[in-house]
């Protein structure tokens, strides 16, 4: 499923004869990027040729862009996780264009993109969807709705959606919960034990992170409604909650460091002490 409204977009310029050569699609995991270069590719009638972001993958993708004599859609994927060298070698593109063909760089933050390479190119940005658009995407993909309605409270994207439709999400909801009802009482230690329930590189078996964090979000935000939380506590967590998901893309970024780093913060809120404290 593609965002109405970048489809709409697209193909306006599909349309008008004027999709740039070379264009950057940013997107968090699960917001549909790889469907939108599908859905282009489809639409310009081009091949599609996927590369990734090592200086190896992008040699040979600039090697065989400058000596191709078709036209084809190549996609850069995750290159705000590439080292510099590599985001530095992308800018040949943006002075030579390749010929006859399009290139998408894709992203999960552009912010960890060099800023010639975002100037010099078409930047589409692939905003939360509607309730309508995710339940039409989860009937259409066949998946379990038993906890459809809540799910929709919670995800914004596809991707988010899929995984959590396939969760424990009244587990999830209920973690979240407890730690907003019992944390002001839980030792330090005890409350950054949580990490160990969450998925990360060293633990394949928690729950994914992204969920937990969006469920955290819709307990804080129940919380208030509830009265179990007052308003001053719930925005400094909000706020923390939205940096951590605006930077835990960041190459190099460690899942476990900002599970602890939320678990912490959260916890001196309650605790109503700063870092010099403890």
């Amino acid at each position: 499923m593609i965002q109405a409204n970048i489809r709409s977009i697209v193909d306006n310029m599909i349309e008008n004869n004027t999709f740039p050569s070379f264009s950057i699609i940013s997107g968090v995991k699960g917001s549909g990027k790889h469907s939108l270069c599908k859905y282009i590719a489809n639409k310009l009638n081009l091949e599609i040729i996927y590369f990734q972001p090592t200086a190896e993958d992008i040699d040979n993708f600039i090697n065989i862009a400058y000596n191709q004599n078709r036209e084809v859609l190549y996609v850069l994927e995750d290159m705000d996780t590439a080292n510099y060298l590599v985001k530095y070698s992308i800018l040949k593109i943006t002075e030579e264009p390749v010929r006859y063909s399009k290139v998408i760089l894709l992203c999960s933050t552009k912010d960890q993109l060099l800023n010639t390479i975002l100037s010099r190119g078409v930047l589409f940005e692939i905003p939360p969807y509607t309730k309508n658009e995710l339940k039409e995407y989860a009937v259409e993909k066949n998946l379990p709705l038993e906890n459809i309605e809540q799910c929709l409270e919670i995800c914004s994207y596809p991707g988010e959606l899929e995984i959590a439709l396939k969760s424990d999400l009244t587990a999830i909801l209920k973690l979240t919960n407890n730690i907003l009802e019992n944390i002001s009482r839980a030792s330090l230690s005890n409350a950054l034990s949580i990490n160990t329930k969450l998925k990360t590189k060293d633990n394949k078996e928690g729950y994914d992170l992204n969920l937990f964090l969006n469920c955290m979000k819709y307990s804080i935000l129940n919380s208030v409604t509830l009265k179990k939380i007052d308003i001053d506590k719930s925005i400094s967590i909000l706020n923390i909650l939205s940096n951590i998901q605006s930077v835990r893309y960041f190459k190099g970024m460690n899942e476990k460091y900002l599970i602890d780093e939320f678990i912490l913060r959260t916890w001196l809120i309650f605790k109503g002490v700063g870092y010099g404290d403890i």
